[in-house]
Parts: C-alpha cells; structure tokens; sequence
C-alpha cells in the first residue's frame, strides 16, 4: 500500500486509496508537473516478483499509451520506483456501465444505442492500432459525470492472461467469446463479440448465458442458442436487435468484419429503427470442413509466438512459460483490474468488486486445449465441483510448476508432418535414434520420455487402487458391512444436476436471518409471515413449509412463520400518494419512513412510485420503511455537436446520439455547401441544453447561381445591361484593341457559360479601337 503524501517519479503525489482490483491497487493521484489530477495503477506485491509478468505489464502499458481517443481512459505514463510497478491513467469521476445497468435495471432503446456508438469508436480507435481488448464487459466501461462513455484497461487485459492463474472469472466469463472459451485464437471480432453482449445487457438488464460456475457459462458460449432480446426487450427495434445478433455470432466469419461497419449499422439505426437492414451472412451448411494441416497449425503459432514457436509448441505456453492455450484470454480477468473496487466507489472509476473469481480450476484438464491434448469435451470430466468461490488460490500453476524436462526431449519432433513422411530420411535419421513418428505402430510403442514413463506407471497403480476399492466398498455395502446414513451423507445437501433437487434443513428454531442464508446457498426462495408467539424469541421462525429431510426443487419458495415480537402490521398500498400524507399514514401505524427521492417518467413530482417491503407486506411496528418519491422525469444536459457540413443521415445520428431530437428539416440552396449536407442548424454548436429538446436543419440543395453569357464584341451598353438583369455588378474598363470596334467588349473577367453568385462584379474591357501611331520623328539638338 502506497502512504498518503508520498511522491512516485517525483512528479505523482498519492492523495486517496479508492479502489482495488485483481492485479493492481488504484489510488487517486495529483500530477505536480502538469497541475491534474490522475489515476494511479499499482501492481500488487504478489505479482512484482514476475519478471516476466512485470516486462509484458510494462510492455503492454506502454502500448495502451499510444492509444489517445476521447472514448478511451487514456494511460499518460508508465515505469517502475523502487520495486513499485506503476500506470498513470486519465482519472474519470463516473460509475461504471454494471452499475449503472444495476441501478436502472435496463437501459432505453436510445441509451443502448447511444452508449455502444461510443464504446465502438474507442474500440475502433484502438483496433486501428492493432490493440485489441480481449475483456470488453460492462466493469471496463465508465460513464462519466458528463456523460461521456469511455473504455478502460486496454492492454492491460492481454497483459492478465499471460498469467497463469488458477480460477475462471464469473465476471468475464459472461461476455468472452466462443474462440477465447475455447482457448483458441482471438482478435479483433471477439471485443464485437463481447460488445454484442454488452448491448444484450445493457436493453435486456440480464446477460444471455449465465450459470452457476464459469464453465457452465463457457459451454453455453460455445453450444447454446442466444435467446433473442426481444424476449425480455419488446420495445427493442428490429435493427437493434439484428445488430446484436451479428455482433455475437458463433462463428468469427458471420459477425462484422470490423468495428468500422458496426458502427454504420449503430448509426443507422438510430435514423432508421424499424428497418431491417443489417446484413446477417447465412451459414454455409453443404460447405466442406477445413482440414488444418501441420504446416498450418506450425504458421499460426509462428505468428503467434514469433521466434519462440516451437518452445510454444512443445509447452503449450507463452515465452515465459505460462500455459496459455489452456485458457480462453477472457477468463483470466480476476486479474485484469475491473478499474476500481466498489468499496472504494467515490465516484471515481466506480467498478465492480476487483476480483469476482468463481473457484479453482485444473490448468491441465479445464479449458484444456490441443496443447495439452485435451478439447471442449474434458470440460464436463475434469470439472471438480468441491473447488467452490471461497476456494480460489492462485498459488497452486505457479511458473516453476512446469518443468522443461518433462516437455522438452530429444525424441521431440516439431517439424514433423506426417503427409510428409519420408523413408530414407528416416534411415538416415535411425542411425542416431529411432524416429518417435516412424509410423503407426512406433506412435504408440516407440520411445517414451523416462518421467513420463514413470508418471505413466505410477498413475497406473493409483488408478488400480481406486477401480479396487470401490469394488470393496460395493461388495460390502452389498452384505451390509457399510452404513450410509443420511446424516453422514453430505451429497444429500447438495444440489445434484440430474434431479435439481436438495433436501430440506430444519429451518424450526432457528434465526429468520441465518434461514436466509441457508437457503440462499441451496438455492432456494423464502417468503416470512410474522406472527406474535410467547414461546418463541423475536426472530426465530416458528414454522417451515416443507418438513426437514424432504427433498425439494430448487428455486421453490419456502414458507416460514417469524415470531414477530411485537404487533405485526400489513404494510398498506402508499403508491400514488403525496409525500406528506404517506409519511403520516406510516406514523398513525407506529412505522417510521425513510423518504428517498428517485426520477420518473410515469409518476406526478412528490407523489409516492414504491415502498420497501411492498405494500401487503407484514412489517412489525417501529418498523423503517423505506419510501421512494418521484422527481418527475430525469432531466440531463448534452452538447450539442456540430453537423454543419455533414450529410443529412450523419447529422441526423449525431444529434440522435447526443440525446436530442432532430426538429423540422429544410432545403436552400448554397453555392460553398454541396447537395445533400447541412447548411446551418438551428441552436448554435457546443450550447448546453436539455436533451431531448429539438434541433432544426437546413440541408442544401446546391448552387443556384445563374449563367454568366458571352457578350465579348457586343456593345459595353447592351452588355452592361444584360449583365445587370442577372444581377451581377458591371465594372467597365477601356484599352486599345486593333480588332474590336471601339466601344464594344474586348474581353470580360468571368468566364462564359461559367456559374457565379448574383451580386458578383464582372468587369468588362472596353474597345478604344486600334492604338494611335506614335511620331518618332526626333528634334534637333540645340546648336545644330
């Protein structure tokens, strides 16, 4: 932990704590050189020791940094002070996009849209730098107190997933894509992926595969069908809705080709709502399967590890000997930092709990990829249900843990290709040793590295102990030498997968604040009557729906009676009603009201929207009750942006966009704005003003500047005044001409059958006829 007052690089003083992530603490920083104030990202004493891990966090730091986008948390400044690694980053005052979501439930067909035009442009901003995310989620957006949507940790989350760390993340989980639950390649198609998601939360309030670990999560990624976001969005449009779809198709080659033409779409669709114009490629069902050969999938790890291929290959790991293709890089975002951590939420980067790890996971078996000659189907076999949250120890895959020996031998073969195959390079090469790959039968007999072989044999004998003593358990539970009562069995308290059932505790007795913790983690619902009981302490649930020992679904609803202690009320119905009246309803019935004040669009300024517990509810006198009073609706202030010169549709979104409504649009003509773009606009750009207000357009129809004529020999008279009806100013001026008559036009400034503006001067040289001869006759000099 850095102290309070200290200085970093001799320009950073610490002034806060506010926050801590999965990687890395985040303070709130003054920047003594530039005068602002800043974000200061530190890395975690665990992770210092890295070498390897400290050189890609600088590197990949020092990458982010090129990236400057008004939609991006921009990092200024990255080194290292006395074993401190350190990242100095724009310091937003904001929420994040979760908890935002979390707090309105769902968000507007406009604020979706609104909010994924900005996430977009800094995730273009960054793809045109060849930066990709990889852990795009809504605790990597900000929102700040302005409005401004910004995306944070670029970079930083390429740098996580080289670690190698023993847990999936339910935060990140939600929103990787297909390729990276797999652990195969990612790239710029899985942040439109992860942002398609983000829009899915963001109009539904839900995200679209969810599940009680991350692996579930995962599988659902790669096998599941999206349900369409009209099912909990009605009001979603049509082209919303199709966006979405694109954006998070299975396949890497059916969503956009780049963030470029998301966002056509995006802005479309806020002129455009209802249209059905998003292109979706159809799956191609009669195509034939891509076969990769070895030579293939050597030209993906060459470019994935550069010099360093065939070290990646042998170890199925990065260049400092993580293993990383077996994990997606989306899931390692424990520690990625989500930004800050809610406890320390001041409005300052406003994230979400720093690490939300879902348990341990085995790096040889879960996610395991070709690497480590496993697949998507080791996912169910490997998967260990005893590691649960509170099990989360990233201790265990540490780097020492892989031994070069074990993977590295001489009998290791990398070039080989076995289409390839060829006799007398085998001759010559079973003169120093025979080849591991000779054919068939060697693949399966040849030589086998001596610790494998060990590893082989011991595993051998572990496993025969184990087929032999479930035998014994068997045959003796088969004549009875075994009891297995249900006390002792604790499979009988978990949720099993084939019934979804558990089995009811005593409930009877105990305290009603301990029963909802209990059924809570069963997964179960609970519903309390209060009832006043002599025998029974205050709180103590007297009675239980279902008897203890029963089995039940979960998700039922349990029933409990709670002795109240005190006379129960049923809380009546408030809604609707004025503050004050509603307040003085609850102090006739002995309850107290916590008034809290929140915007509506549906309820009148001072009337009451809801109340904590709902009305119905039995509440016990004394009682607090929470009272929630309407506002009226929510009145924010925008911008607004400048769209002169931008064509009708672009100017259009912008004003969309910035939370305003496009007014009446009308045409004039215009000699410096082409067809088809504004002229003016009706509120003057960079006003602040309420959204929501209207904002007109005058949209060009091009020139209509009139012809200028030819009247080069006419007379200056009747041209001046032919010019003059056109309603051009006529400037005369005379010179000698030895072909034109004297008094007509020689020559005019502006061209004929040219386009000038009315009121434009067009000077006309007029004719003196030919120049005089001039006497060159020389006079006598004086005294001749």
């Amino acid at each position: 932990m850095l102290r309070k007052g200290m200085f970093i690089g001799d320009r950073y003083e610490v002034i806060s704590h506010i926050g801590v992530g999965g990687m890395a603490d985040v303070y709130k920083g003054k920047d003594h050189k530039l005068d602002r104030y800043v974000a200061i990202k530190v890395l975690k004493e665990e992770f210092r020791g890295d070498k390897g891990f400290v050189a890609k966090f600088r590197a990949e730091a020092q990458a982010a940094a090129r990236l400057a986008h008004p939609n991006v948390v921009n990092v200024y400044d990255v080194g290292d002070e006395d074993g401190i690694n350190y990242i100095i980053m724009e310091l937003v005052e904001g929420i994040t996009l979760k908890n935002y979501i979390e707090r309105k439930g769902k968000l507007t067909v406009r604020e979706t849209t609104s909010i994924a035009i900005q996430v977009a442009m800094g995730i273009e901003a960054a793809h045109n730098l060849n930066i990709v995310h990889r852990d795009i989620k809504p605790q990597n957006i900000i929102i700040s107190r302005e409005g401004k949507v910004k995306v944070t940790d670029f970079g930083i989350a390429k740098v996580a997933s080289s670690r190698t760390i023993s847990s999936v993340t339910m935060g990140s989980v939600h929103y990787t894509s297909p390729e990276q639950a797999r652990g195969g390649y990612s790239d710029a198609k899985s942040d439109i992926y992860s942002l398609g998601i983000v829009m899915y939360e963001m109009i539904t309030g839900r995200v679209p595969f969810d599940g009680e670990t991350a692996v579930t999560v995962a599988v659902k990624h790669l096998q599941e069908e999206m349900v369409p976001p009209h099912v909990y969005a009605p009001e979603i449009p049509v082209s919303l809705e199709e966006i979405i779809l694109k954006c998070t198709q299975k396949s890497q080659e059916r969503r956009y080709a780049n963030v470029a033409e998301l966002l056509k779409d995006l802005k479309q669709s806020l002129v455009t709502p209802d249209a059905s114009f998003v292109k979706i490629i159809s799956p191609d069902e009669t195509g034939k399967t891509m076969l990769f050969t070895k030579g293939d999938m050597n030209k993906i790890k060459a470019d994935a590890y550069g010099d360093n291929a065939a070290y990646a290959d042998a170890y199925g790991a990065d260049q400092n000997g993580y293993a990383q293709n077996g994990y997606a890089d989306g899931y390692e975002q424990g520690y990625a930092d989500q930004g800050y951590g809610e406890g320390g939420y001041d409005d300052q980067y406003a994230g979400e709990d720093g690490y939300a790890g879902d348990g341990r996971y085995d790096q040889n078996g879960r996610y395991a990829d070709d690497a480590y000659g496993g697949g998507q189907g080791r996912y169910a076999d490997d998967y260990d249900p005893a590691y649960e949250e509170g099990d989360y120890d990233d201790d265990g895959y540490a780097e020492d843990d892989y031994d070069e020996e074990d993977y590295e031998g001489d009998d290791y073969d990398d070039g080989y290709d076995e289409d390839d195959y060829d006799d007398s390079y085998d001759d010559r090469r079973s003169r120093k040793k025979k080849s591991r790959y000779e054919d068939e039968e060697d693949d399966e007999q040849g030589e086998l590295n001596p610790k494998l072989e060990k590893l082989m044999f011991v595993g051998g004998i572990i496993v025969a102990v184990i087929i032999a003593c479930i035998i014994l358990v068997l045959i003796g539970k088969a004549f009875g030498l075994f009891k297995f009562g249900s006390k002792s069995n604790t499979d009988q308290q978990e949720t099993t997968e084939d019934s979804g059932q558990v089995e009811m505790p005593k409930l009877v007795g105990e305290q009603y604040s301990d029963v909802q913790k209990t059924l809570t983690s069963l997964g179960l619902l609970v519903k309390a009557t209060y009832q006043e009981a002599d025998n029974y302490e205050e709180g103590q649930v007297m009675t239980q729906s279902v008897a203890e020992g029963e089995m039940v679904k979960t998700g039922a609803t349990i029933n409990v009676t709670v002795c109240s202690g005190k006379e129960v009320i049923s809380l009546p119905s408030l809604e609707g009603k004025e503050q004050s009246a509603a307040e003085q309803a609850l102090k006739d019935l002995g309850l107290t009201a916590d008034t809290q004040f929140a915007y509506s669009d549906t309820v009148d300024v001072g009337k009451v929207i809801s109340t904590n517990p709902a009305s119905g509810s039995d509440v016990v006198k004394g009682q607090q009750i929470t009272v929630t009073v309407s506002q009226g609706p929510e009145t924010k202030t925008g911008t607004v942006p400048n769209v002169v010169k931008m064509t009708q549709a672009d100017a259009q979104a912008a004003i969309i966009a910035a939370g305003f409504k496009v007014g009446s649009i009308t045409e004039g003509s215009s000699d410096e704005v082409t067809e088809g773009r504004v002229i003016s606009q009706s509120v003057v750009s960079g006003t602040k003003m309420d959204q929501g207000k209207t904002i007109d357009l005058v949209v060009s129809t091009g020139s209509d500047a009139p012809t200028v004529p030819n009247v080069v020999g006419s007379d200056f008279e009747d041209a001046q005044e032919t010019l003059e009806a056109l309603g051009y100013v006529v400037k005369e001026e005379t010179q000698y001409h030895a072909t034109v008559a004297e008094g007509n036009v020689a020559s005019q400034s502006v061209a004929a059958n040219t386009k000038a503006a009315k009121g434009t001067t067009i000077t006309l040289y007029v004719s003196l006829g030919p120049e005089p001869a001039q006497d060159h006759t020389q006079a006598p000099e004086e005294g001749q």
